[in-house]
């Protein structure tokens, strides 16, 4: 909610949740290098920013729904994983740097891949 807000007296908590939010992205950037370590930096920002994102979300839910929490970690976890290992695979094939099937309307092997690919 502190990036949405706009109001003078916020600026201070925005600032600071910036600030930690680029290390929480740094910090997860810096695990996906170690546990693939092949990958080039768009993708490994991706991942972190997915990672950030996803965690966001089962907060949300675990806040206003009481949804499971270790499950729902599990599960995401596991979908970053396999995002992880689709995104090296593509760019042990095609490159990193090369357009991918997500850009030129083909089909993808990975639906969750095509989707954050961003390509």
């Amino acid at each position: 909610m502190l990036l949405l807000e706009k109001r003078p007296q916020e600026l201070l908590a925005r600032r600071e949740f910036l600030e930690f939010r680029r290390e929480a992205l740094q910090m997860a950037s810096a695990f996906w290098r170690i546990s693939f370590p092949s990958l080039s930096d768009p993708s490994l920002q991706k991942l972190a920013t997915l990672s950030i994102a996803s965690v966001d979300g089962l907060f949300i839910a675990y806040q206003t729904e009481g949804a499971d929490f270790r499950l729902h970690l599990e599960l995401i976890g596991r979908g970053l994983m396999h995002t992880a290992q689709e995104l090296q695979a593509a760019e042990q094939t095609q490159g990193p740097d090369e357009d991918s099937p997500a850009s030129s309307g083909e089909s993808q092997p990975n639906e969750s891949l095509a989707l954050f690919a961003g390509k």
